[in-house]
């Protein structure tokens, strides 16, 4: 994954963020990646064959690693699940490319999305020329909708 990437969650209050867990090895897990809670109450990638939780939300509580974007093992990370609205780059897709608008989204490999898979997640809202640029960045964004919990849209 590239480390100029874009994740953010634009209606907090539709989401849910649910915390208590530590990321399972270290170096894989970053906000914006689809994470599966583990029996031990650590969070693990998702695959394309797992049914992922949510994001992760990586809380950042260990001092000597504020600068590095991965989670380390044992560090304390939250999963976004629920009704979540976010805009999310292309680091978070497989192929590191941006789908278009009307698009279904499925748990990929490494804790991505596609656009194709069997565990359905979501679907994209808005495509990159319909979302308003990202300050300070040349990065261009979707806006997605996913569902974590409860019944499959």
């Amino acid at each position: 994954m590239t480390t100029q990437q874009f994740f953010q969650v634009v209606d907090p209050e539709r989401a849910q963020y649910i915390g208590g867990f530590t990321a399972k090895d270290a170096d894989e897990l970053c906000n914006g990646l689809l994470g599966v809670i583990q029996t031990d109450d650590t969070v693990d990638l998702a695959t394309a064959s797992d049914k992922p939780n949510g994001f992760v939300y990586d809380n950042r509580t260990l001092l000597y690693r504020p600068t590095d974007i991965y989670a380390a093992a044992g560090e304390a990370v939250t999963i976004v699940a629920g009704h979540v609205l976010a805009l999310v780059g292309s680091p978070f897709f497989v192929g590191n490319t941006l789908p278009t608008a009307g698009a279904d989204l499925y748990s990929a490999a490494s804790g991505l999305m596609d656009t194709s898979g069997t565990n359905h997640i979501g679907k994209v809202l808005k495509d990159s020329d319909a979302v308003r640029a990202i300050p300070n960045t040349t990065e261009t964004v979707v806006l997605i909708s996913c569902h974590f919990g409860g019944k499959d849209i």
